[in-house]
Formats: C-alpha cells, sequence, structure tokens
C-alpha cells in the first residue's frame, strides 16, 4: 500500500471480485458539450477503473450499459479540452448526464538546447516515484512517455500529460491508460502526491500466460487498499488478515540513529474495532470515519489477535505500544470529514485518504 504502483494498479482489481447474487444494474448515458453548448464528437468517455470507455458519437451522446450500483468516476478526455471528472452515485435508477468541457491551451514543448539531459533526469524520477519498485512496477513500460510535461520549483518536480499515459504491465497482463492531472514529488522530503483517472484492458496471451496473470493479480489484491476497504465495509478486516490500530503520537529516536522521526509511530495496543467506525448509509454505501490507522496485512498475527479475543486471553499476544515503521504497513489519514465506501471497495473523493 506504501507504493505509488499498489494504488495505481491495485485499483484495477475490481474486475476480479465479482457478486455472487444478481445485482440489479443501470444505464449511465448523456451528452458530451463544449463552453458554448455544441456537443463535441469523438471525446473520450470513460468509467475511471474500469473497463467502460467509449468516443461520443456525431452529436455527442455516450451510453454505459449494465452498471450496478455504487460510487464512480465518470471521465472525459479531448484534446484541446481540460480534463473533466464528474462524481456519481448509481443507487436505484439509471442516470443521465450533461458533461461540458472547458477549452485547455495545447502545451507545445519547446526544444531548448541542452534541456534533453534535464528531461531524461525527470522522466527517469517520475518513472521511479509513479510505478514504484514493486514487482509491478519493475515490469512496467511507459509507451508514449513524450505526452509528459515537467516543469521543477526548488525542491518539487511537477508533472502533467494532455493526452493518456498509455502503460503496460507484463506481470499483470495489463494495458492501463492512465489521465495523469496532477504530479508532485518533493525531494526534500521524499514525498510525492498525484492524482488521476484511468481505464484499462487486458492483454492478449496465451492460457499459460493468463494463468500466470490471474495468479499475480490475487498476490497483489492481497493487502491492498482495494482489499482493505472491502474488508471495512464488511466489517470483517481481522478475518480478511489486516492488523489495525490507532495512531496516537510520535516518537523521537536518539540522534544517532539515522530513521526519520516519523518512522517511530504510538499505537494504541488493541486492534480497532470497525463496528464503531462505521455507520450503514443505505444497502450500497457506508460511512466510514477515524483520525489516522497503522495497518499492516498479516494474516497470522490477524489470526492470533481473533484467537486470544475469543479465549479473552490477551496475554497470548504480544501488544506494542511503539512501533517502527513497517515497509510492509502504511499509515492511512481521513483527510475528508468521512469516506463514503461502496461494497467494491470505491470511495467517492479522490482526497478521502492520504
Amino acid at each position: 500500500m506504501r507504493s505509488a504502483v499498489r494504488l495505481l494498479f491495485v485499483a484495477l482489481l475490481s474486475a476480479l471480485a465479482t457478486g455472487v447474487f444478481a445485482q440489479a444494474q443501470y444505464d449511465v448515458y448523456g451528452t458530451v458539450i463544449n463552453e458554448k453548448g455544441e456537443p463535441v464528437k469523438g471525446a473520450t468517455v470513460f468509467i475511471s477503473g474500469s473497463e467502460k470507455i467509449m468516443p461520443t458519437t456525431d452529436d455527442g451522446h455516450f451510453r454505459f450499459a449494465r452498471i450496478t450500483p455504487g460510487t464512480f468516476k465518470l471521465s472525459v478526455q479531448m484534446l484541446g479540452y481540460a480534463p473533466f471528472v464528474r462524481e456519481i452515485i448509481i443507487k436505484n435508477a439509471s442516470l443521465s448526464a450533461e458533461l461540458r468541457l472547458q477549452p485547455k491551451a495545447i502545451n507545445l514543448n519547446e526544444v531548448v538546447i541542452g534541456s534533453q539531459r534535464a528531461r531524461a533526469n525527470n522522466y527517469e524520477i517520475f518513472k521511479q516515484q509513479f510505478l514504484g519498485w514493486s514487482r509491478n512496477g519493475n515490469q512496467c513500460v511507459i509507451l508514449n512517455p513524450k505526452v509528459l510535461n515537467f516543469t521543477t520549483k526548488k525542491n518539487l518536480l511537477l508533472a502533467n500529460a494532455d493526452e493518456f499515459l498509455v502503460i503496460e504491465n507484463k506481470r499483470l497482463g495489463y494495458r492501463i491508460r492512465y489521465l495523469l492531472q496532477d504530479f508532485g514529488y518533493n525531494s526534500r522530503n521524499r514525498t510525492t502526491l498525484y492524482h488521476g483517472e484511468f481505464s484499462f484492458e487486458e492483454l492478449t496471451g496465451t492460457e499459460e500466460q493468463k494463468k500466470e496473470w490471474a495468479k499475480n493479480r490475487a498476490e497483489t489484491y492481497k493487502g491492498s487498499l482495494k482489499h482493505f476497504l472491502r474488508s471495512v465495509y464488511a466489517n470483517n478486516v481481522l478475518e480478511n488478515g489486516f492488523v489495525t490500530k490507532w495512531v496516537y503520537g510520535y516518537g523521537l529516536f536518539n540522534k544517532l540513529e539515522s530513521l526519520q522521526d516519523s518512522d517511530k509511530l504510538k499505537v494504541i495496543s488493541t486492534p480497532v474495532k470497525f463496528d464503531t467506525l462505521i455507520t450503514a448509509i443505505d444497502s450500497n454505501f457506508i460511512s466510514l470515519k477515524f483520525k489516522q490507522l497503522y495497518i499492516t496485512y498479516n494474516p497470522k498475527q490477524a489470526a492470533a489477535y481473533l484467537r486470544a479475543m475469543a479465549d479473552k486471553d490477551r496475554k497470548s499476544v504480544s501488544f506494542e505500544k511503539t512501533v517502527i515503521f513497517d515497509h510492509n504497513a502504511s499509515v492511512l489519514t481521513l483527510s475528508t470529514p468521512q469516506a463514503i465506501i461502496d461494497k467494491n471497495g470505491r470511495y467517492t473523493d479522490y482526497r478521502t485518504f492520504l
């Protein structure tokens, strides 16, 4: 969960989990218009995080059929216009939307003598921070890096793109079209923040490759943010292998030690009980409220906690009050008053979690 690649590619795995029971399905349809109210032909409309993607017709129309209830991002990309994103919620009826695009000047990359080396360096930093260093990230290839625009400001590297980034992941068997809206890397404190919308398709492969991709996707899903949020929705977080604790402070190391202050956390010793944090909104959505959580995916430890709580024998489990940040763990902060989550682990606002 800590690396950028997990946030990017774990979101793709919502396609892997389908409901056992039949669900109601609805249509999402509408028209894309420009700032003058005229229909826009050939705009790319897609439901972010899915395979639902299509161009608008001559009269600007689009339609996606058989959408199950949940929260989604309806996105539009068209050269010469700013990217458009609208949060939509499907509950018990089809949804019609008029999407109005605003003009955006096309960024023509200026050729500057001596700038190619700087661009190459910026691109290497971007790849490392955007794709990460995991096995998935290392097997990702950006097929069209020239669509990226870079800007530097002191310790900041900023990037955006006027067109889709096309990314292939040979380990998971996906081709992703990612509409990057903002990217920022701060070299001083080594933090990266970015957001965008994406659609994906499966690569063509042999039966043997497809089996390997399915195995790798399942492996990637386990312990992911998507897996965690689905477990929160079902209120079976521990049962799914997540050990979640409250963060209530940060410790300080001895000056001789090299770790950052934030690498030492003070946590409440017992696992969080999510039934105290969750409120059901209706049959499709829950509200989740918290401040900051320390999350590790450790099925063996989670099972030990479950046994200890069942036996009421907490001495059989080691309860730490101060932990060193595990690089296989995450600190999850709620950045909005509440998180609205559907059963597929989707949430309405990309700014919800940090």
